[in-house]
């Protein structure tokens, strides 16, 4: 994966068949699958001063196509037009901003709705004097905005009008529209990525004097700050506090990009969704309906350097939700793949030199499987288990051998944000400390915000949504996405391991 980099405007080049995205196929990322992790009535709350790596939670973008198909970056995909026939095509699209909707808008401003988006008015039956080209939702989710492509504005909703450029005699039409975090403004965007700004919207830089491979078509607001521009051929350009997580620059779908829309908070699971995880334990049985919004699947075959005999046909059953999880253990300390990489060449006494590159070059391995199969989901998840003391002891012990551990689980999740992807930690509070040093409830390594799957919680369905919150069953000072119940105990799953999303 390379990264062209022009001043603050960022292409990503896919060295793959596919990018992380609902595919033309219909295919979407997956998640991990955990193996029984050792349980105990916690001591406590995971707390720790040591900041290893800070990893907030990140916000994600939708790119919608022509045809009425959508590809998710950093979160999940709630459906799409495609291969619906269309009275006119789709011109833009916007997100819900508390999450788990969207909307497609297309030329006439006909408006189409997912997930918990609503209709709140179109120009569907309007005469217009030129074509709907863009949209954005308000902060509430209860109103939006439709720009034509002289700049012209038709509000819905609670949206409220704070100027536009249709009278203004424009260089290059309007393609594109976003609104500001508290909705008191908007940016509009030509197809030279030129930018007019509206109420209390501010500048933080355009590609009105790049020379561009194809023009822009939408732009979208980061509730990080600044914006994100696309271009038809997905090609994203990042702009103040915006971060890059992916495109479809060099792996285009059937249909040109036409717009962008920001996730708002980044979740890759709607709050509340219940799924499933499986990987080769379920190799030739039957597996979970597919579809499901919490859809993660295996990419090893239980431990580092390996690979799912059943990822393939796993992954297509997950369907357009799918994400991953990677297996990742104690380096084997000599083997070429731990003496030299990205940490250098390693002294044969660095354990943590070797934990490094060994983490790394593991998580890349698995990346590059994942993409080969045709697959490239944007959330991937570090099985962390089996201390000294479990039944299956996959980690070295003592002082030293934590230390190296800790630098194992840092090297992939390094390589992991080295490919533009989310990285979590799938563990448990009594497991993560005796595997990177500290004790349950006392944790040394910590990853600030980075998502965490907590594994195997106990109790009753009722009780579940619970662990999401309480800091007793948390590690590594991460943000939890995931809890995790093990199949079998007669729960709505049975017979997969179950998980449930948390609320963000």
């Amino acid at each position: 994966m390379i990264r062209i980099h022009t001043g603050r405007v960022r292409h990503l080049v896919v060295v793959a068949a596919v990018v992380l995205v609902v595919l033309s196929a219909g295919v979407v990322p997956a998640a991990p699958t955990a193996s029984a992790a050792l349980t105990s009535s916690p001591a406590g709350s995971s707390t720790s001063a040591t900041s290893v790596h800070a990893s907030a939670v990140r916000p994600g973008y939708y790119l919608g196509a022509s045809d009425g198909g959508v590809y998710a970056f950093g979160t999940g995909n709630l459906g799409q037009l495609r291969p619906t026939p269309l009275n006119k095509p789709v011109v833009s699209i916007a997100a819900a901003p508390q999450g788990g909707g969207y909307w497609l808008v297309a030329s006439d401003g006909g408006i189409f709705t997912y997930g918990v988006a609503g209709f709140y008015g179109s120009t569907g039956n309007v005469a217009l004097n030129k074509p709907i080209v863009g949209m954005a939702a308000t902060p509430d989710g209860k109103g939006y905005w439709l720009v034509a492509s002289d700049g012209g504005i038709f509000q819905f909703g609670d949206a409220g009008f704070y100027g536009s450029t249709g009278n203004v005699a424009l260089n290059k039409p309007i393609v594109g529209m976003a609104a500001t975090p508290d909705g008191k403004g908007y940016w509009l965007v030509a197809s030279d990525g030129g930018i007019f700004q509206f109420g209390d919207a501010g500048f933080y830089g355009s590609t009105g004097n790049v020379a561009l491979n194809k023009p822009i078509v939408g732009m979208a607001a980061s509730p990080t700050g600044g914006y994100w521009l696309v271009a038809s051929d997905g090609g994203l350009f990042d702009f103040g506090g915006a971060p890059y997580l992916g495109s479809t620059g060099s792996a285009p779908g059937p249909a040109p990009v036409v717009g962008i829309a920001s996730t708002g908070f980044g979740a890759e699971y709607p709050a509340g969704a219940i799924g499933t995880d499986i990987s080769w334990p379920q190799c030739g049985e039957s597996y979970p309906v597919g579809g499901n919004p919490v859809s993660i699947v295996g990419v090893n075959d239980g431990s580092t350097f390996t690979t799912n005999p059943c990822f393939q046909s796993e992954a297509a059953n997950a369907g357009l939700n799918l994400t991953v999880y990677i297996n990742v253990n104690a380096v084997t300390t000599g083997d070429p793949r731990a003496m030299s990489g990205p940490a250098g060449s390693c002294a044969a006494s660095d354990l943590n030199c070797q934990g490094y590159n060994w983490g790394f070059d593991s998580a890349q391995s698995s990346v590059d499987y994942a993409h080969a199969a045709g697959y490239t989901p944007q959330v991937w998840w570090l099985d962390v288990e089996g201390p000294c003391g479990s039944s299956n002891v996959l980690w070295m012990c003592g002082s030293a051998g934590q230390a190296s551990n800790a630098a194992v689980i840092q090297g992939a999740i390094d390589a992991l944000h080295d490919n533009g992807l989310t990285a979590g930690i799938y563990s448990t509070y009594y497991q993560w400390p005796l595997i990177t040093g500290g004790s349950p409830g006392a944790d040394t390594v910590n990853f600030p915000g980075l998502p965490i799957w907590i594994a195997t919680v106990p109790s009753s369905v009722g009780a579940w949504p619970g662990y999401c919150t309480d800091p007793a069953y948390s590690f590594a000072a991460g943000t939890p996405w995931l809890i995790q119940w093990l199949g079998g105990s007669g729960s709505p799953t049975d017979p997969y391991d179950g998980d449930l999303a948390c609320a963000l």
